[in-house]
């Protein structure tokens, strides 16, 4: 009996010495960090994976079509439309030239993924502005209630200084997710010509070269004139730029979150009575 005192005495210790190791480290981690910058960067970076997941509700869960894409594939083209969605461009892995209603638009290896859709007259499954409305929905209320949580603080604008920090965390992932996200552009592989993939709206364009000049023949005559020849068919591959998605991916939380924590500590203010100038009175 004595022994098994004596044990049941050491587990309670250890449970009590590990407890106050966490309790000492959680403490240690919020005196490096008062201000909660560190809480901002990381909200940041969450911020932007509840985006993607909105984005692939609208995928998995509404009409927007992946249809011949594999799993991977419509993983990557849920985070280029989400980036999309910042006004982030594209990145195509050949120059991209669209032949639709007998005129050829030359689009180039970067543009906006919907300024595709419209040249190729492609229906949207859903609202454009519903698509440019998630990031900056999103990015207000993050930004409203964090500040709104954290402005019974010492500090009245605290809130909304340390809400400069989730541009960090959110163009962070913003640009991971640039390197990480790619799908094919339609289900199969376009003609090349001098190294511009030639996208059609329609079979019904022949291609005729003359020396060192493809010449494209819709039925209403010539659509456009490449110097170079035809060459073996290829797939397009669509990604995110990766510049615009850390530029854009600064730019939207700067912007949208500052003014959602901006909002949140005004109406903190507005409804206890106090001002900023009444607050520092006080705490002099």
């Amino acid at each position: 009996m004595p022994e098994d005192d004596t044990v049941d005495g050491d587990g309670d210790d250890t449970d009590e010495q590990t407890s106050g190791d966490d309790a000492g480290l959680l403490a240690r981690l919020e005196a490096m960090d008062t201000e909660r910058w560190a809480e901002a960067i990381v909200t940041g970076a969450v911020a932007y994976g509840v985006g993607y997941l909105v984005m692939a509700g609208l995928f998995f869960l509404g009409p927007v079509s992946t249809s011949g894409l594999t799993l991977r594939e419509k993983l990557g083209a849920i985070g280029v439309t989400f980036n999309a969605a910042h006004h982030i461009q594209v990145m195509a892995s050949k120059p991209v030239l669209v032949l639709a209603e007998s005129e050829a638009t030359l689009l180039g290896e970067t543009f906006s993924l919907f300024e595709l859709s419209d040249v190729l007259g492609a229906e949207q499954a859903l609202p454009r502005a519903l698509y440019l409305a998630i990031p900056v929905v999103l990015l207000v209320t993050i930004g409203f209630s964090r500040a709104w949580r954290l402005s019974p603080m010492e500090d009245v604008w605290g809130p909304v200084k340390t809400s400069l920090g989730i541009p960090v965390g959110y163009a962070a992932v913003a640009y991971l997710g640039s390197l990480l996200f790619s799908y094919p552009l339609g289900t199969g592989k376009y003609p090349v010509i001098a190294n511009i993939s030639i996208l059609s709206d329609s079979a019904g364009y022949t291609f005729v070269e003359q020396g060192n000049t493809t010449r494209i023949l819709g039925q209403s005559g010539a659509v456009a004139e490449i110097q170079g020849n035809l060459q073996n068919e290829s797939a397009v591959m669509i990604s995110s730029d990766g510049a615009g998605a850390l530029l854009l991916g600064l730019a939207y939380p700067l912007v949208f979150a500052t003014l959602g924590a901006l909002a949140a500590v005004s109406l903190r203010q507005y409804r206890t009575g106090d001002s900023p100038d009444d607050t520092e009175k006080a705490d002099g």
